[in-house]
Parts: structure tokens; sequence; C-alpha cells
């Protein structure tokens, strides 16, 4: 049995802290509104404010999600939340292939917690 080099072993692609920037990089490219995007840059949510929290739940709210016990750890909400700090369509974060809309609600969950 051989051993494996630590660098050889491919970690799955996460949000990333690099030099005080918050990178959410998507494991595929998707195109929207015409536009290839690869990546979001999440810095903003370091702006977030209390209001902001109230808008995603707002959102999720006229959408028919009251019904949530914790709202603030759901993927709807993790939608939510990125699109009202980053400035993006809901819809964008809406429309993320499975993978990546659970890596988005990690990623806000973590940021909140």
């Amino acid at each position: 049995m051989s051993e494996v080099n630590e660098s050889e072993v491919k970690q799955p692609e996460k949000a990333v802290n690099k030099k005080d920037e918050l990178v959410f990089v998507l494991r595929k490219p998707i195109k929207f509104e015409g536009e290839t995007i690869e990546s979001f840059n999440c810095e903003r949510m370091n702006d977030a404010t209390t209001n902001d929290l109230v808008l995603a739940r707002r959102m999720m709210n006229s959408h028919g999600s009251s019904l949530e016990i914790y709202p603030e750890r759901s993927m709807e909400f993790a939608c939510y939340f990125a699109a009202v700090t980053l400035n993006k369509p809901a819809e964008l974060f809406l429309n993320l292939k499975p993978v990546d809309g659970m890596r988005l609600k990690n990623l806000v969950a973590d940021f909140l917690y």
C-alpha cells in the first residue's frame, strides 16, 4: 500500500477566507441572466444588520415559509439572507445546485453563529 501525500488529496471546495475576504466558490459555474458566475464575494455579509435578518425573514414569510422553528438555519433563509446582503436577486441563490445550496446554508449558519 502506498502512502498518500496530503497535498495530493483534493479537498472539497468550500467558502474560504483569504486575507479577510469571504469567498463562496461554486462547485460548477452557473449562468444567470446571461452572466457566468463562478463565485460570490460574501464580504458584504460582515456589514449586515439586524434589519437584513428581518428582511430575509419577511421574504421567507411572503413565500409561505413561516413554519420554521429556526428559520435562520434553513436553506431558504440562507438564500434570502445572501440576496439581501449581497444585493443579488433571490432567484439566483434559490436556483443553485443542491450541493451549493447546502454549502450556502452552512456558510450563513456558520456566519451567524
